[in-house]
């Protein structure tokens, strides 16, 4: 299968200003999506999620098929990225061939 394209949701930052990373690919992180352990809670909880989603999109482009699961998931629900139906699809898909099925959050196989 061709590879799906990773979008990112615009992170939550403090002042009004925002730095988008709508179609970032995984070699893109720069200082981003470096652990935050300072500042507003919401820019710390945004930057946790934001890297939760990256580690499970490169595992899932890996191969791990519980990953994909995971990852269609995020998609369906714009958890860390950009709410995005046609990639949760082709995650979910890629899922099941390995035998992975998405239940909410979790998944088996």
């Amino acid at each position: 299968m061709a590879p799906i394209e990773m979008t990112l949701a615009e992170p939550v930052r403090g002042g009004g200003a925002s730095t988008s990373h709508q179609e970032s690919q995984a070699g893109d992180a720069g200082d981003d999506l470096k652990p935050k352990t300072a500042g507003p809670l919401r820019d710390v909880v945004a930057n946790a999620i934001e890297r939760w989603f990256r580690e499970t999109w490169e595992a899932a482009q890996s191969g791990d098929h519980r990953q994909m699961a995971l990852l269609g998931e995020m998609y369906a629900e714009g958890y860390g990225c950009q709410k995005n139906l046609e990639a949760a699809e082709q995650w979910t898909e890629r899922a099941k061939q390995g035998r992975a099925v998405r239940a909410g959050v979790y998944c088996t196989l």
